[in-house]
Parts: structure tokens; C-alpha cells; sequence
């Protein structure tokens, strides 16, 4: 009974903790668009993993189209599965998403799919004084000549502001990545610090406990 309530306890520690705000900071929505998915209507393209909670990580999958904007979610990196659309079955998937759980490489092992290294991850911190609302990256989806294998180009990032003003990088004309890149970066590894070490710091106790009682 004992070890059931220090189970509970981090339970409900860590859904605390994922919530939790880093001073001085604020969230933002940072989602990806695929453009170019109509031009393979034999095709049907897979947002997977996406986190959607702000708890324990809960998996889902997203069908994407050229108007789809897409958030990975927290701790989370998201690739693009492709299906053949004559044998993709979207509740089928769905289950074997939802009884893989976390397990992400047992998920797509066991799909019959192409895989395109997408990788990316919702950068969702910035500091309190930045204007930016909402950031939109664009990735280009192509098939290389010789193989027909599936890859995306990262066209641009768009950071959208107040009054609806924006700024476009466009990293098909320039190769520089921009320094909001490294700004949201930071804070992602400020952000596991905050939510990860007080998590480490229970298990450890919990750990030390059981050792006393065993």
C-alpha cells in the first residue's frame, strides 16, 4: 500500500511539474506545415508522434494535407510516415498507436510505410518581452529522381506577431538559421532543467526508499 502511494505521489509530481511556467517566460504555438502533399494522391501522409498533453506524454497521429498546421507537442519529435493510400487504414493506425503507447519504434516497425526524417520538435518558450505569438515552419515535400524516395526540404520559418506582422526566413534563398532558432532552443533545455530534475529528484527518493524497505 505504501509503494502505491509513492506511486501516486509521483504521478501527480510529475503532471505538476510538466504545467509548470519558467519565470520570465511565456508559451507560444510553434507548428509545421507540409507543403506539396496533393501532388501524390496515390499517398497518404502521417504526422507521428504528436504529443498531446501537457501531463504524461500521450501519442497521437495527425493525417496532413497541404492546409494542415501541426504541433509535435512537448518532448517530442515528429516524422512524417508515408502510406501507399489503397493500404492505409486510419483507425487501424490509430490502434496501433494507442496500444503501443510511448513505444514509437515498435509503432513504426510495424507499419507497412516510408519514413521521412522530419524531426522536428515544438520549441514553445520564449521570454516574456518577445513578441512573437506563433511560429510556422514549412517544410517542402519532393521525391528524389532516381530512388522515388520521399524527403522534405525545410523552406522557411515564419514568425507571426502582433496586428498579424510577420517575419519570413526563407532558408531556401539563405543557408544562416536564425537566431530565434537558438533563442527557443535554450529555453527547451531551461525548460527539461525545470520539469526534469525535481521528476529525477523524487524517483531517487522513491529508489532509496524501497532499497530501506526491501
Amino acid at each position: 500500500m505504501r509503494y502505491l502511494y509513492f506511486f501516486v505521489v509521483l504521478l501527480s509530481t510529475t503532471f505538476v511539474f510538466s504545467d509548470v511556467i519558467i519565470p520570465n517566460t511565456k508559451r507560444i504555438e510553434h507548428v509545421f506545415n507540409l507543403q506539396g502533399c496533393e501532388k501524390y494522391s496515390n499517398n497518404v501522409f502521417v504526422a507521428y508522434p504528436v504529443n498531446v498533453s501537457r501531463g504524461r506524454p500521450m501519442f497521437e497521429h495527425r493525417v496532413l494535407t497541404k492546409d494542415s498546421f501541426v504541433s509535435s507537442g512537448r518532448f517530442c519529435r515528429t516524422q512524417v510516415l508515408v502510406f501507399k493510400k489503397d493500404a492505409y487504414d486510419n483507425k487501424a493506425f490509430a490502434k496501433m498507436v494507442a496500444d503501443n503507447d510511448m513505444d514509437t519504434d515498435k509503432t513504426i516497425s510495424s507499419a507497412n510505410c516510408e519514413v521521412i526524417s522530419l524531426n522536428f520538435s515544438s520549441k514553445q518558450v520564449v521570454r516574456s518581452s518577445d513578441p512573437t505569438q506563433r511560429i510556422v515552419d514549412v517544410y517542402r515535400l519532393q521525391q528524389k529522381k532516381k530512388t522515388q524516395i520521399f524527403e522534405v526540404v525545410h523552406s522557411k520559418k515564419i514568425y507571426v506577431y502582433k496586428n498579424n506582422k510577420h517575419k519570413v526566413i526563407d532558408y531556401e534563398k539563405k543557408d544562416k538559421k536564425s537566431s530565434g532558432d537558438e533563442q527557443a532552443s535554450t529555453f527547451e533545455q531551461k525548460e527539461f532543467y525545470y520539469l526534469g530534475i525535481p521528476i529525477l529528484a523524487l524517483m531517487g527518493v522513491i529508489l532509496v526508499v524501497f532499497r530501506r524497505k526491501t
